[in-house]
């Protein structure tokens, strides 16, 4: 996977990139959520995912949560450098620990987590 600079649109050799560009409503939100200010704001990326909620419409929530099911698909699995470098290409000053706190956060937005590849159920 590839990251590649806000200046670059688009795919590179059949990959997803993570940029704005392809991350629009998730860049968007991570800007004007997960912002340096977010603690004095908000106090916790959870409670701003819970702004976030109160204050935008349906369409947005939507593309928001299907962006980060996304993200979520494209850094599970990967080292924390992969997530950290894509939360701040996307505008996001908020550094989560692990892919689980970006799946949390995904869940507190009212997605749901989809499943990890090779888990199936029953």
């Amino acid at each position: 996977m590839r990251i590649r600079r806000r200046d670059s649109p688009g795919r590179a050799s059949g990959r997803q990139v993570i940029a704005p560009e392809t991350f629009p409503a998730l860049s968007a939100f991570f800007g004007g959520y997960l912002h340096q200010d977010l603690v004095p704001v908000h106090g916790s990326a959870g409670a701003a995912a819970q702004a976030f909620v109160q204050d935008a419409g349906d369409d947005a929530r939507d593309a928001v949560r299907q962006e980060l099911i996304r993200l979520i698909a494209l850094v599970r699995g990967r080292n924390h450098g992969v997530l950290r470098r894509a939360m701040r290409s996307l505008g996001a000053a908020w550094s989560p620990s692990s892919v689980a706190e970006v799946e949390a956060l995904l869940e507190q937005l009212g997605g749901t987590v989809p499943a990890r590849p090779g888990r199936g159920e029953g």
